[in-house]
């Protein structure tokens, strides 16, 4: 994929990876990870978070099963929007790093900024979650519209809000949305 983008966008794209690394830990300091295989693009199930990417060609790349570390330092409803953030999909994409290493920026919990994003990504996340489940349990075409438009919605509100908690600015999010192509 980095092939396929003009040089001054591909600085840029590694400007921005390397800004997500320097600010965050990665994944594995949340979570206990293990790779399995599955094709849920991010599911929360029985306590288990399973998440997976894709490459270029449209194939899985990475699939994981991750459960809270004995210590977390973060929610798995916060992880689980920060995994289906466009972010988390670019940076797999254009990293070249594996999905144990991806940058997840540490909310310190006595800042009340830090707090309120964690609490708003978790609640999107959860929210998320609920209106997948209204979606495939529609019983009218319009029950499952009304459900589909929402869980667009949501998916908006956490890149937006990922974006935000992440610090990228106004170029950078631009810069996110073009490379990720989407609105």
């Amino acid at each position: 994929m980095l092939s396929e983008l003009e040089p001054q966008m591909l600085d840029e794209v590694r400007d921005l990876n390397l800004k997500l690394f320097r600010k965050s830990l990665p994944l594995e300091s949340f979570l206990k990870l293990e790779k399995v295989t599955h094709s849920h693009r991010c599911r929360l199930d029985s306590g288990f978070l399973y998440f997976s990417f894709k490459g270029p060609d449209g194939n899985f790349i990475s699939s994981w099963r991750a459960e809270e570390a004995k210590h977390p330092k973060a929610s798995l409803n916060f992880l689980f929007a920060i995994l289906l953030s466009k972010l988390a999909e670019f940076t797999m994409a254009y990293s070249g790093k594996p999905a144990n290493l991806l940058p997840v920026k540490l909310p310190d919990m006595q800042k009340g900024m830090d707090k309120s994003y964690h609490d708003k990504l978790a609640g999107l996340g959860k929210a998320y979650q609920v209106t997948k489940a209204d979606v495939a349990g529609a019983i009218t075409e319009e029950a499952k519209e009304t459900a589909s438009a929402e869980l667009t919605r949501i998916e908006k509100g956490i890149n937006r809000e990922t974006a935000r908690y992440y610090g990228l600015t106004k170029r950078e999010t631009k810069l996110l949305k073009t490379v990720m192509q989407y609105g």
